[in-house]
């Protein structure tokens, strides 16, 4: 694993709501090669070296391996000042306080001193999403947010701990947000990333499973490559990205089924979107049903569902007690590949008729 431009998706685990699934990433990479892309970074720090921060501006240059550090190396945004004049300020009750900035990300929410507390960790964890509540009661719409080791770094709460926390802490609020899409965790350390990996798949009791190598499979993997290049010359620059993302994913040394259910249903829904009419759901399955009445023939429609089903159970936090067989199996993820090829066939066909776009 090595660290590049754009942080590269190691985990992940979606969260259903109202609005449709929500997601938890960890990524590993540079945490401010994409921030101006988030909505809004969280923080944490001392409230005194803020303070000192303030005083004599030198000493940044002890901070640029913190994040709010970084964070201001990158983009100019002072953590030290937007402190004095917080637009939601919940620090007595929660220890947090949020910021809008003059660039971007447009927001800073910073956790001060809960290096003092570590017995209340889960609190101010859980504190992130009520202060995001109070952003989006004052009209403010989060829809990324960006979350380091909050506490994990000099602070030295323990990366495990953390990491359940904001888990536990997501799964409880993203249902009752109305905006907030995405929670990016992202962490340029390899080692940490491979413990908070393993932690992740704890929390959510679930197996981090691969492809087989056996001949189907290695057929299946060569098909849908080949006819990923097929389709990809008359696609627009977003299904390109989302094209590459499943190329990516078979290629991998150790090709693992989350990153190709993930992958596969993100393509599904480019595809879709590019059949149906006029989208009128946030709900894939729905709208998979209605392109029927565009004339798309109920088999072509069930691989999508196949798809979306084996995406779905990769990456959604559900108990396999609660199911039966409680996992997904070798030959689930070979007839996903075998829906995907299908589908891909499908779409080139569509591509070539001019009906796409």
């Amino acid at each position: 694993m090595t660290v590049s431009d754009e942080p590269r998706l190691v985990n992940l685990v979606e969260i259903d709501t109202r609005f449709g699934p929500r997601a938890f990433e960890l990524r590993h990479g540079d945490a401010m090669a994409r921030v101006a892309e988030v909505d809004l970074i969280a923080v944490s720090v001392k409230s005194t070296r803020l303070d000192e921060l303030r005083r004599d501006p030198s000493g940044w240059d002890d901070e640029l391996h913190t994040v709010f550090g970084a964070l201001r190396a990158a983009t100019g945004i002072d953590v030290a000042e937007l402190s004095q004049q917080p637009a939601v300020d919940l620090r007595a009750a929660l220890g947090w306080w949020a910021a809008e900035t003059s660039s971007a990300p447009a927001w800073v929410a910073c956790l001060e001193d809960i290096e003092d507390r570590p017995h209340e960790l889960a609190e101010a964890l859980d504190g992130l999403f009520v202060l995001i509540a109070f952003l989006e009661a004052k009209g403010v719409q989060v829809r990324t947010a960006q979350v380091p080791l909050l506490g994990a770094g000099d602070a030295g709460m323990p990366l495990e701990g953390v990491l359940g926390g904001i888990l536990e802490a997501a799964r409880r609020h993203l249902p009752r947000l109305d905006y907030l899409e995405r929670i990016l965790f992202v962490e340029r350390n390899e080692a940490k990333v491979d413990r908070l990996d393993v932690e992740m798949d704890r929390v959510l009791d679930r197996k981090s499973s691969r492809l087989a190598r056996d001949q189907l499979t290695e057929l299946l993997r060569g098909g849908v490559l080949a006819r990923l290049a097929a389709v990809e010359t008359r696609a627009t620059p977003a299904e390109r990205d989302r094209i590459e993302e499943l190329r990516q994913a078979i290629e991998a040394e150790e090709t693992r089924a989350l990153d190709v259910g993930v992958a596969a249903r993100k393509l599904v829904e480019a595809i879709v979107s590019d059949v149906e009419s006029t989208p009128r759901t946030f709900d894939l399955l729905g709208r998979i049903e209605r392109l029927g009445e565009v004339g798309l023939s109920r088999w072509i429609r069930s691989y999508m569902h196949l798809v979306r089903v084996v995406g779905n159970e990769v990456a959604h936090a559900r108990p396999p007690s609660r199911r039966f067989p409680a996992e997904i199996r070798d030959a689930d993820l070979a007839l996903c590949l075998h829906g995907m090829k299908r589908l891909l066939e499908f779409w080139a066909d569509w591509q070539k008729s001019g009906r796409s776009g």
